[in-house]
């Protein structure tokens, strides 16, 4: 029975921890400076996610073109290969960049929009609080209203 490689399982567990750790560090540098955007609305944080995604859409174009120059160049002397061979990982670098980018403007959106939910309690929960404060502390089933047994025949 064959066994499906899980892309995950590809990657080492200390590049996954390092690369949390690089954007875990940038967004508290960046928070501790106030240099990252204030994100007011979900909207706000969608266009900043946005903005990063067309980033990496943009840097992923840079990768697709070294890779055709890669093939072109398979024919070709082992020189031009090499150089496209580095124009290729260049741009996997830009790649990284944005990504790294992206991921440290989602993460302020995250933190944002939960500081947003917990400031701002739904109608729902905010009746659900009063209600709270408004029950005695002790009901028993004899200060409930009876229903008219009339009504159950």
């Amino acid at each position: 029975m064959s066994k499906q490689i899980d892309v995950n399982e590809l990657i080492p567990n200390a590049l996954k921890e390092k690369s949390r750790e690089l954007i875990d560090n940038e967004y508290m540098q960046r928070n501790h400076d106030e240099a990252l955007p204030p994100i007011r609305t979900r909207y706000e944080a969608y266009g900043k996610m946005a903005e990063g995604v067309q980033n990496v859409i943009g840097a992923m174009e840079g990768v697709k073109a070294g890779m055709k120059d890669c093939l072109k160049a398979l024919s070709g002397m082992d020189q031009s290969f090499c150089s496209a061979a580095e124009s290729t990982y260049s741009s996997l670098l830009d790649v990284m960049i944005a990504v790294s980018e992206m991921a440290t403007q989602t993460l302020n959106c995250v933190y944002k929009i939960s500081d947003l939910i917990a400031a701002c309690p739904t109608p729902l929960e905010t009746l659900a609080e009063g209600a709270e404060e408004e029950l005695p502390e002790n009901i028993d089933d004899e200060d409930l209203p009876e229903a008219d047994e009339e009504e159950d025949e």
